[in-house]
C-alpha cells in the first residue's frame, strides 16, 4: 500500500470467534502474526476488514476479504478509491531545459491540483487523487515547455487520457531498458567495452541511438529510455565492442525486447 494520500489503515483480522485490531502506517507497514489452528476451526478462513484514513480527512471502509491461514495477507487500496497518473518527460533529443505541468481534478465542489517540474529524459512523477465517485475519473493538465534554445510553449487546459501523461516528444510510452555489463574493466586483458543501442520505427520515422563506453570507474550499469509511438514495436538492437590489449573486437548487431539486458564478454 502506498502512503502518498493515505495516512494510515485500521485493520480488523478475524479467525472464528477471535478478533485482533491492527494499524498499518508508513512507520509500521506490516505485521507478522502466528495463528494456531483451533479445534473445529481447521477450515475456517481468516477475514479482514477495516478503514482507510486519508490525509484529507476522509475515511473509506475496506470491504471484507477472506484468506487461508497460511497466506500472506496483502492490503491494498481499492482501485475504485483513487486515480493515479504517471507523468513522464520524453526528451531523448534533449530539446527541453525543463517542463512544468499542473494537473487538476474537479468533482462537485472539490478541486485538487498539483504541480510538477521535469528536467530529465524519462523522469517520472506520480500524481494520486482520492476519488469519492469511482466513475468520475476525468482530469486535466496545463503545461509550460521551456526549450533548450530559449523558446517557450504553453498549453491551455487539456483533458487527460487514461492514467498516463507523456510530455515533450509525442510518444505513447517510454520504455526503460536497464543494461548491465557484469565484468567491468579492467578484467584480464579487457580494457574497455562500448555498448551501442538502436531503436528504429521506420513507419512512424522514430529512430533513437545510444552508445555507452564502460571503462575503469564505470559501474557497468546504465539505463536507456526509449520513447515509442507504436505500442506494438518495443524491440531494439544492441552491439558490443570489446577493447583489449590486442585491439578492438566489434560484435554483431543483435535483437532484443528485454527491459533487463545483461551482458558478458563474448556475448
Amino acid at each position: 500500500m502506498k502512503y502518498d494520500i493515505i495516512e494510515r489503515a485500521q485493520l480488523v483480522l478475524s479467525y472464528g470467534p477471535y478478533r485482533q485490531n491492527l494499524f498499518l502506517s508508513p512507520e509500521q507497514p506490516q505485521h507478522r502474526l502466528v495463528i494456531r489452528p483451533e479445534p473445529g476451526l481447521a477450515d475456517e478462513p481468516l477475514r479482514t476488514s477495516g478503514t482507510l484514513y486519508y490525509q484529507d480527512g476522509a475515511r473509506v471502509t475496506l470491504p471484507e476479504q477472506q484468506w487461508t491461514t497460511q497466506e500472506l495477507v496483502v492490503i491494498n487500496e481499492p482501485r475504485a478509491n483513487r486515480l493515479r497518473v504517471r507523468v513522464i518527460l520524453a526528451d531523448p533529443g534533449h530539446e527541453y531545459a525543463r517542463v512544468s505541468v499542473r494537473l487538476r481534478y474537479e468533482h462537485g465542489d472539490r478541486l485538487v491540483e498539483q504541480d510538477f517540474e521535469l528536467t530529465q529524459h524519462a523522469q517520472m512523477e506520480e500524481w494520486a487523487v482520492r476519488l469519492e465517485d469511482p466513475e468520475a475519473r476525468s482530469w486535466q493538465y496545463q503545461a509550460t515547455l521551456v526549450e533548450s534554445g530559449g523558446g517557450i510553449q504553453t498549453t491551455g487546459w487539456i483533458d487527460g487520457r487514461d492514467e498516463l501523461l507523456i510530455l515533450g516528444f509525442d510518444a505513447v510510452d517510454v520504455i526503460p531498458v536497464q543494461v548491465s555489463w557484469l565484468v567491468p574493466p579492467p578484467a584480464g586483458d579487457l580494457l574497455a567495452v562500448k555498448i551501442d543501442l538502436a531503436y528504429d520505427d521506420d513507419r512512424l520515422n522514430v529512430h533513437w541511438q545510444h552508445s555507452e563506453l564502460i571503462r575503469p570507474g564505470h559501474t557497468g550499469s546504465f539505463t536507456w529510455s526509449i520513447a515509442i509511438r507504436d505500442r506494438r514495436l518495443r524491440g531494439y538492437r544492441y552491439r558490443v565492442t570489446e577493447y583489449r590489449a590486442t585491439g578492438p573486437s566489434e560484435g554483431e548487431w543483435k535483437p532484443s525486447d528485454s527491459t533487463m539486458l545483461v551482458l558478458l564478454p563474448g556475448m
